[in-house]
């Protein structure tokens, strides 16, 4: 057996002999059952016990993940590594195949990710990706088996069958800002729910609230879509009714300090932390010379305030840099924001369909923060201008930029 991690239900046995000075040689190496009594059943409570448990529920009795997590989380059982059970885990449980006593070994590799650009440092995109090997290189090693082949694919079966939208006739509920607001109490973005007892109404909620599994789950009371979606579609579409007046907001925006201006005091500052440590390394050299010139003390001393003076000027670097990425995305997204009102000059926003809406809410950055109460909304965008407060509707909202 390959030695490493065991999956969930199993551990990892090995034997060697000692072959001296700190030496040994491997003998076998297996995976074991978890726990078994003495009659050779599995321990109540053991990860074994839980596995084929587990598929009992999903497989034979066809629970839901999120009723399998709850159960586990009710009964006091805790997973190996993470902090308590979610669907999620639950679900990566059920779709591993070696639980049936078939597993596999060097499936897969990481190989150099060829999206990365050469030069970044940054780590926003991954420098290796996982890639799936030729079947011929796999390795076949058997397990004992905590389930039955037939039970594995039923379970696995009726996970493919829900995720196909069960219950819910394959539609999708029209929502605005799906993915675009944001939980007033926890700053999560919230899902979208449908009422049970009444299938017109819509609302939007934290998705903790139905995530029974968790410890502690938001209380926020849901709103409505339709009522926060006209709200977001008012306040566009009075503003992209006086698209000349936005352009202008726009074009007047000040950048502050010019990038240039930015790199040059990048390079004061690089060259402030090369004299400090050209100065250090002097030190060095004076306290190894024979005789040294500086005492034990006074070269800590004076390497100290050198080494506090590269630190404040690399933070500084740090910051002038962030400054001018920062400079460098404002100026992309306003000549993008007045492409994007260049194309909205011919456009009939009266008569736009539910799909053109949400893709000018996409195009434009829109995200939402709506109060506790459900009675102020906050309505952020890319193009960065604050417009005068607007009278949309009777209810009790106000329109104001998001304080992050």
């Amino acid at each position: 057996m390959p030695a490493g991690k065991t999956s969930y239900g199993y551990r990892y046995k090995a034997k060697y002999e000692d072959l001296g000075h700190l030496r040994r040689k491997l003998i076998s190496a297996s995976w074991e059952i978890d726990s078994l009594d003495p009659d050779g059943q599995l321990v109540y409570g053991s990860e074994a016990w839980i596995v084929n448990q587990v598929f009992q529920w999903v497989g034979t009795e066809n629970r839901t993940l999120y009723w399998v997590a709850k159960k586990l989380k009710q009964m006091g059982l805790k997973p190996r590594y993470a902090k308590g059970w979610s669907p999620s885990l639950i679900s990566s449980m059920v779709k591993k195949h070696c639980h049936t006593g078939h597993h596999v070994y060097n499936k897969a590799t990481y190989v150099p990710n060829p999206q990365k650009p050469i030069g970044d440092v940054t780590y926003a995109i991954k420098r290796t990706i996982r890639q799936m090997k030729p079947e011929s290189e796999w390795a076949h090693f058997e397990v004992p088996p905590l389930i039955s082949e037939k039970l594995w694919d039923l379970a696995n079966r009726n996970l493919a069958e829900r995720g196909r939208g069960k219950g819910k006739e394959g539609k999708q509920i029209d929502a605005l800002v799906r993915g675009r607001i944001y939980c007033p109490s926890c700053d999560q973005l919230m899902s979208v729910y449908r009422d049970s007892n009444y299938r017109n109404l819509t609302y939007y909620i934290c998705a903790s609230r139905s995530q029974g599994w968790k410890h502690k789950r938001c209380q926020v009371h849901s709103l409505r879509i339709d009522r926060i979606d006209n709200v977001v579609w008012d306040c566009l579409f009075a503003l992209l009714k006086q698209p000349d007046w936005v352009y202008q907001q726009i074009s007047k925006q000040e950048t502050g300090e010019n990038i240039e201006e930015l790199q040059k005091r990048i390079r004061v500052e690089q060259q402030k932390t090369e004299r400090s440590q050209y100065k250090i390394r002097r030190i060095q050299e004076g306290y190894e010379a024979d005789p040294p010139v500086y005492t034990a003390d006074e070269v800590k001393e004076k390497i100290g305030i050198y080494r506090n003076l590269i630190s404040r000027a690399e933070a500084e670097i740090h910051r002038l840099h962030e400054i001018v990425e920062q400079k460098a995305i404002t100026k992309q997204t306003k000549e993008e924001a007045l492409r994007i009102l260049e194309s909205l000059r011919d456009t009939n926003l009266e008569k736009a369909s539910f799909a053109e809406k949400r893709d000018l809410v996409a195009k434009l950055g829109i995200k939402v923060y709506p109060s506790e109460d459900g009675k102020i909304v906050r309505i952020s965008s890319t193009l960065q201008f604050a417009p005068s407060p607007l009278k949309l509707s009777p209810q009790i909202i106000s329109i104001a930029s998001p304080k992050l």
